[in-house]
């Protein structure tokens, strides 16, 4: 057991920190003794970066209970203009289209391709009404 003569904390940043300093019997030690001393306190830092791992590669896991997937496709938003502005409102799914069942936004698009016919169905493209006016 080893006294000190001063200690301290301080926060560089968002960092904090904190330091030791030892009486001048300190440096009379010898070096493994000294470094048993040094490294006592850099321990805690070990293991709160392991307790910070585990529960960042657990967080999906236990946050899962939050949040739903898979199980249809969500609206965010619905222009104003819209003729479905009146039926569809943020935050609600769609979970089927006419008989296509939907769980995912790659089951949205295939759903909505079993009614277009790409041999009738011309491409188009949506361009602003300004880019048109002449």
């Amino acid at each position: 057991r080893k006294e000190f003569s001063n200690i301290g904390m301080f926060l560089f940043f968002i960092f904090p920190g904190a330091f030791v300093t030892f009486l001048d019997e300190f440096e009379d030690l010898l070096p493994l003794n000294k470094l048993k001393i040094y490294c006592a306190g850099a321990w805690h830092n070990v293991v709160i970066v392991i307790i910070a791992t585990l529960l960042t590669m657990s967080m999906s896991v236990w946050m899962s209970p939050l949040y739903q997937y898979n199980q249809g496709t969500m609206i965010l938003a619905v222009d104003e203009n819209s003729p479905m502005n009146n039926h569809l409102l943020p935050g609600d799914l769609i979970v089927g289209l006419n008989d296509c069942s939907i769980s995912n936004s790659a089951d949205w698009i295939e759903c909505l391709m079993e009614f277009i016919d790409p041999a009738t169905t011309p491409p188009g493209y949506c361009v602003p009404d300004l880019a048109l006016s002449i």
